[in-house]
């Protein structure tokens, strides 16, 4: 089974990367929604991060809340490297249980998308990796047109990551987002079928 991960600063159009893959079947995993469903009300995740900043950081379902965590951390900068101990290790036993899953069912190839795959060593575990790339303009734009946007959130997000000419020197593939959207489709159809005609080995790592 291959493993090709998926990547890209924020904005850079990993979203819509993602539905054109599992347009072409093939079934893909989006390590940002496996956070949100592990702070959810009684997840071991949302416990452990409940003692450790106490209920003000729920919301009233009893979730983690997403803003209110962000913004602690902006306070507490230190504190980033003690949620990703907490973190990364409940998402990692998430995508190896997926991926068992996906071998079960013989499927050949899958896609993990992962915001920060260099930062937390996911790269590693892939096969091969795709960034999804822009310019920082484009990105903005589209960023600024989500709901509950804010220029000091898009400042704050967009610093800490790598730059779009890192994401292109670190990745196998650069996919270009910004160009029409059968351009990228095109483009990406191409980059499955190079990834097929490639022995799969990373999926032992998981094993």
């Amino acid at each position: 089974m291959f493993i090709l991960g998926v990547t890209g600063a924020i904005a850079s159009g990993k979203s819509t990367v993602e539905n054109m893959l599992e347009k072409q079947g093939i079934p893909t995993l989006d390590a940002d929604q496996v956070v949100h469903q592990l702070y959810l009300k009684d997840q071991p995740v949302q416990q452990q991060l409940l003692k450790w900043l106490g209920a003000d950081i729920l919301t009233p379902a009893g979730d983690i809340d997403r803003r209110k965590l962000s913004n602690h951390l902006r306070k507490n900068p230190s504190d980033t490297s003690k949620l990703e101990q907490i973190v990364h290790p409940a998402v990692r036993q998430f995508i190896q249980q997926w991926l068992h899953q996906q071998h079960q069912n013989n499927v050949q190839m899958v896609a993990l998308s992962v915001p920060l795959m260099f930062d937390a060593g996911f790269n590693k575990l892939c096969d091969l990796v795709l960034a999804c790339v822009s310019t920082s303009e484009i990105r903005k734009q589209r960023f600024m047109a989500r709901d509950n946007a804010s220029l000091a959130k898009w400042q704050m997000i967009s610093q800490k990551q790598m730059t779009d000419a890192e994401y292109q020197q670190m990745a196998d593939f650069a996919l270009n987002t910004q160009q029409p959207i059968e351009e990228t489709a095109q483009q990406l159809a191409q980059i499955v079928k190079k990834c097929h005609s490639i022995k799969a080995t990373a999926y032992n790592l998981w094993a």
